[in-house]
C-alpha cells in the first residue's frame, strides 16, 4: 500500500465524502434534524459534481484545502 498526494477537486471530494440528496427541500429537512441531533448549524448546497445536494457545517466562503491525502 503505498501513499502520494493526488489533487482532488473540493466539489468531488465532497461529493464522495457526503450523503447525497435529491431535492433542496429533502437537504433542508435532514439539515435541520441532524443540526438539531448533533446541536450544530448545518445548511444544504448544491454540488456542482453531481447536481445533487449536500449538507454542510461549513459558511459559504470558508477555504477548504484543495489537496487531500489519497491512500491506494
Amino acid at each position: 500500500m503505498s501513499k502520494k498526494k493526488v489533487p482532488v477537486s473540493k466539489a468531488h471530494f465532497n461529493c464522495v465524502a457526503k450523503t447525497r440528496y435529491v431535492s433542496e427541500r429533502i437537504a433542508r429537512i435532514r439539515a435541520r434534524q441532524v443540526g438539531k441531533r448533533r446541536n450544530v448549524e448545518l445548511w444544504a448546497y448544491k454540488c456542482p459534481e453531481c447536481k445533487g445536494w449536500h449538507l454542510t457545517k461549513r459558511w459559504q466562503n470558508r477555504p477548504v484545502a484543495d489537496e487531500f491525502e489519497v491512500i491506494e
